[in-house]
């Protein structure tokens, strides 16, 4: 038997309202920061890179950090660590199928991706690897390869600092729809611009509204991407970016997708004076007006994008 029409509302009224009253009781919880770290190799001095976007092994061969050279530092349930690389979202593993050589390559946490690590007497660190039992070395006769290839720690070549250089967004969450390796493009990018976290989740925004995280990534006039940024954007980019971030752009790689657009879109911003005036000229370009054509004649309605990126930035939890 269905409750009258006037007792439907009611109840449908007491359960809103005991829902704002535990929201506000107990808020959605805020994502801690996660310190980002870099190992600095005592054999050189050098800090180690997953290079080449974690293709290639682990290398110490860096005189600064960036992206490549940092790592999210997983401590396992069972007292071991585990390496989460910033250059493509990877684990780091010792790879006994290439001689125990250290690569950015697994999406979960197995054998090989475990390590203890052991505190030498001078504080600097040693790492052995659960897959073999062997401890980490950067062979300098090879190029400065790290691999898990020495049966103890016999001076430099195991040693390394583990260096803080970062963190992923303090007081920001993850938005709920985006994907967890989107998520870190996005906050990698908001590391690199300086932005606490806020920029992260305006440019998941916008990912959402041109790819919808993805699930469509090509468009009209050839824009493409995450971000759909079209060719002769991000070929006018092309510049800024390698001296941005220190490598040229490769369209290949969804991380440097991310960088680029979110490189055009803080451009935009500062030229705009505000983020839903950056929204609209990242949308109908940096020469955008409310009524601006294309070259078809047809009205730019970039208000209408800037609109609904903004609304869903703001029910993200950004506050500008």
């Amino acid at each position: 038997m269905s409750l009258p029409s006037f007792l439907q509302k009611k109840l449908a009224f007491t359960l809103a309202l005991l829902v704002g009253i535990l929201m506000i009781a107990f808020p959605p919880a805020k994502a801690s920061a996660a310190t980002l770290y870099s190992l600095q190799a005592r054999a050189n001095n050098s800090y180690v890179s997953a290079d080449n976007y974690g293709s290639n092994p682990l290398v110490a061969n860096r005189t600064s950090a960036s992206a490549w050279e940092q790592f999210q530092v997983i401590n396992n349930s069972d007292g071991t660590i585990s390496l989460l690389s910033m250059a493509n979202n990877r684990y780091v593993a010792a790879d006994l199928n290439q001689g125990a050589k250290l690569i950015a390559r697994s999406a979960s946490i197995q054998q090989w991706e475990k390590f203890t690590k052991v505190v030498l007497a001078d504080g600097t660190i040693a790492l052995r690897a659960l897959a073999n039992n062997q401890y980490v070395s950067t062979d300098l006769n090879n190029g400065a390869v790290l691999a898990a290839n020495r049966a103890a720690v016999g001076g430099s070549w195991e040693a390394y600092n583990l260096v803080s250089t970062g963190s992923t967004g303090a007081g920001v969450s993850k938005p709920a729809e985006a994907p967890g390796y989107i998520w870190n493009y996005a906050v990698n990018a908001d590391n690199r611009f300086g932005k606490n976290g806020d920029f992260a989740l305006l440019l998941c925004a916008v990912i959402k509204k041109e790819t919808n995280y993805g699930t469509y990534t090509s468009g009209p006039s050839g824009a493409d991407g995450l971000m759909q940024v079209e060719p002769n954007t991000r070929n006018g980019y092309s510049s800024q970016f390698l001296s941005t971030f220190g490598h040229a752009y490769n369209h290949g790689d969804q991380q440097d997708q991310v960088y680029m657009g979110a490189m055009i879109l803080n451009d935009m911003i500062n030229r705009g004076g505000y983020i839903w005036k950056g929204l609209a000229l990242y949308n109908g370009g940096p020469n955008w007006y409310p009524g601006a054509t294309d070259s078809y004649g047809r009205v730019i309605h970039a208000e209408q994008y800037a609109d609904e990126v903004y609304a869903t930035y703001r029910s993200y939890g950004g506050v500008n």
